[in-house]
């Protein structure tokens, strides 16, 4: 399946791939225009099924250590593509996990499946006109409110998760992923974002 994106980020620390426009341009690659409750329902059209967003948590030990205990995200294996056409016209493709970079060792970041762990749904106060609660209350997709649709950082409420949990707080762990500015096209580019289920994305042939 596709979908039509924008370059957001190409340089800087990463917690996202690809967000919603509007909410977490800062910390991902790709801004994404179609609501990520739609995308779920695309997925699900084209045979994926959903599995459950990855956590983590901090436990003491016996003998007074914290150590961290975490929880894979699950759901059909995915892999995410970007195909893009550059200012002469030509086009390209590329797995997105090649525009990632080890900040510490410049490595690229390692290929694998995402998975497609279908975010959250959450009860939240219905609010009137005033903005004041009314005193019932409203389902939500928790990934149309927070923007995240393929993380690499784990917030537990993304679309499509990395294999990898991740802390989101860096005392814990580090941050580590960068964009490569030597790979992602320009700020503002129009690309078409490609999720495909299974190992691959068919390639095209005229990338270079």
């Amino acid at each position: 399946m596709t979908a039509d994106a924008v370059i957001c980020q190409n340089e800087g620390f990463l917690e996202q791939l690809v967000c919603l426009a509007g909410t977490r341009e800062h910390e991902s690659i790709l801004a994404l225009k179609a609501r990520p409750r739609d995308l779920h329902a695309a997925l699900l059209l084209v045979g994926a099924e959903p599995g459950g967003t990855g956590s983590w948590r901090q436990e003491q030990t016996p003998d007074g250590s914290i150590s961290t205990i975490v929880t894979p995200p699950t759901g059909t294996a995915l892999t995410v593509a970007v195909r893009w056409s550059d200012s002469r016209g030509a086009m390209h493709q590329d797995p997105i996990h090649q525009w990632v970079r080890d900040v510490n060792s410049g490595a690229m970041m390692p290929a694998g499946p995402f998975v497609f762990s279908g975010s959250v749904l959450d009860e939240i106060p219905e609010r009137d006109a005033n903005g004041l609660p009314t005193g019932s209350m409203r389902t939500v997709y928790v990934a149309d409110m927070g923007g995240s649709v393929v993380g690499l950082v784990t917030f537990g409420d993304e679309v499509i998760a990395w294999r990898q949990v991740i802390p989101d707080q860096v005392e814990i762990s580090p941050a580590v992923w960068v964009a490569d500015p030597s790979r992602i096209p320009p700020l503002g580019t129009p690309v078409t974002l490609l999720i495909c289920v299974g190992a691959a994305c068919e390639s095209i042939d005229a990338t270079p």
